[in-house]
């Protein structure tokens, strides 16, 4: 079994126009999509060979108005490092 998750809501803002609703709004479809994949899995009992996520060069290079969807990359990022001690082989790409 294989699953991708490819999930994403770049939100285009200046940095100091940026708040707490924006970061919410990028790492849900990123990050909290991610891990209620996860609890769905383990919930039901699911063992997925392989899961991919599908992230961004942004969490390591993000250009200007990028910032929430840079962390929302980088969280999605370490998450799959994380993942990647169980059986199931967790990447992003």
């Amino acid at each position: 079994t294989q699953v991708y998750h490819l999930a994403g809501t770049p939100a285009i803002k200046r940095f100091e126009k940026i708040t707490a609703d924006d970061y919410k709004v990028s790492l849900a479809a990123k990050a909290l999509g991610a891990y209620h994949l996860k609890i769905v899995f383990k919930t039901l009992s699911i063992y997925p060979k392989h899961v991919v996520y599908f992230s961004s060069s942004a969490s390591l290079l993000p250009e200007i108005g990028q910032t929430t969807y840079a962390a929302a990359n980088y969280v999605l990022d370490q998450l799959a490092l994380r993942e990647s001690f169980s059986n199931t082989i967790t990447q992003t790409i």
